[in-house]
């Protein structure tokens, strides 16, 4: 238990400090939320994240959903289906939009090649 304190009070003093400049950060604490089985938790990190400006990837939905199973709550992994399909949706306008701006069409061939990620997913 102390190890999952001492991720959350490094992670809040990162968030704090501006250092989670990217996804994987907060996927990382989303993930040991996950291993935790605090879903609530995991479930804010998410929701933090979005506010601080990162919208939730493949990766951080992935580990939401191995999250839910992990702790047998089908329900909730169903429900977060619309959101994945959503967000499959939109890299797929941005990689194919003729004024998207290169580094956005690039980001988002990169999350679409992500096989491997998408496959546990769906």
């Amino acid at each position: 238990e102390g190890y999952y304190e001492d991720a959350s009070r490094v992670f809040q003093r990162l968030v704090e400090l501006g250092g989670a400049k990217d996804p994987f950060a907060w996927n990382m604490m989303m993930a040991i939320e996950c291993r935790r089985g605090d879903m609530d938790a995991a479930m804010e990190v998410l929701e933090s994240m979005k506010e601080a400006g990162w919208p939730p990837n493949i990766t951080s939905y992935s580990i939401m959903l191995e999250g839910y199973t992990g702790i047998s709550d089908w329900p909730s992994a169903l429900a977060l289906r619309d959101t994945v399909l959503d967000l499959r949706q939109s890299l797929i306008r941005i990689a194919k939009d003729p004024v998207a701006t290169e580094a956005a069409a690039s980001a988002a061939k990169l999350e679409l090649n992500l096989t491997a990620t998408w496959t546990k997913v769906y």
